[in-house]
């Protein structure tokens, strides 16, 4: 039920992205219809009739790293995230990594449970998503990854990664 969105969708998907994240952690619009001209970043829908849900993706060297995964809110509480993280798990057979807000908050603490229940695994080591523009901040988030917990080199293999293709940062 995965498919790679149509430019015709892409301001549905935007608008179910835009109501599930804060504005410092979002892409800004012009920015993800730019960026997914690159051909290792795959933003999906997740849906028939409606679109139910969505996530973005980028194909890295060794693993998928998740930069969204959002529910519309018509649909939350349906399983239909647990979904797109299996389809996701089937179709790229890699390990998959995504980022979280820190769990100081019912809601955080909720989340980090629900992609734990999905076969992720919170890793402790410092990490900060750089800002995708001049106008945002960088954001204290935590890397989870499928299969396993990662050593400390493995961490910065991945954080390395991820700054130079995600954020065109080189650390």
């Amino acid at each position: 039920m995965l498919k790679k969105i149509t430019d015709k969708e892409f301001e549905k998907v935007y608008k179910i992205l835009s109501d599930s994240f804060p504005k410092n952690e979002l892409r800004p619009k012009g920015n993800m219809k730019r960026t997914m001209e690159n051909k290792k970043y795959i933003v999906y829908s997740y849906g028939d009739k409606d679109i139910k849900g969505m996530t973005a993706v980028w194909e890295l060297d060794g693993f998928l790293f998740i930069e969204y995964l959002a529910v519309n809110e018509k649909f939350r509480n349906n399983g239909i995230g647990s979904e797109i993280l299996k389809e996701l798990c089937d179709t790229y057979k890699c390990p998959l990594c995504l980022e979280v807000e820190p769990p100081e908050s019912d809601i955080t603490k909720r989340r980090i449970e629900f992609y734990k229940r999905n076969g992720f695994y919170l890793n402790l080591y410092p990490y900060e998503q750089p800002a995708y523009s001049e106008k945002q901040a960088a954001v204290p988030l935590m890397i989870m990854t499928t299969g396993k917990e990662i050593s400390e080199e493995q961490f910065l293999i991945i954080r390395r990664e991820i700054y130079k293709e995600v954020y065109n940062k080189t650390i």
